[in-house]
């Protein structure tokens, strides 16, 4: 594979995401030879990472959380079938922001 690219619009001018926002654009790449895959997606997922120190930084703390994970499947999800031949594939996708609670 070679020269893969993943292109998306903004849906709005803050440039970030929010819930409800779809993400739509367009996944790219070139095969050199012709693939057997058994499936092509594009995930997205939205997680905070935080790391801070305390007192004279002997007290080191982090956190995680992971607030929503999506995949849009391109191709037929767990495929023994699917060959993608050699050169330019070009998919479309749109994923949504999941509501949060």
């Amino acid at each position: 594979m070679q020269d893969l690219t993943l292109d998306y619009d903004l849906p709005n001018a803050k440039r970030g995401f929010s819930e409800g926002d779809n993400i739509k654009g367009t996944l790219t790449f070139e095969l050199k030879n012709d693939t057997k895959v058994e499936s092509v997606f594009v995930k997205a997922k939205g997680e905070a990472n935080v790391r801070w120190t305390e007192g004279n930084g002997d007290r080191s703390y982090n956190s995680r959380q992971r607030f929503f994970k999506v995949k849009c499947y391109v191709t037929p999800p767990n495929s023994k079938d699917t060959v993608l031949p050699k050169g330019v594939h070009r998919y479309n996708f749109m994923v949504t922001i999941p509501q949060t609670t």
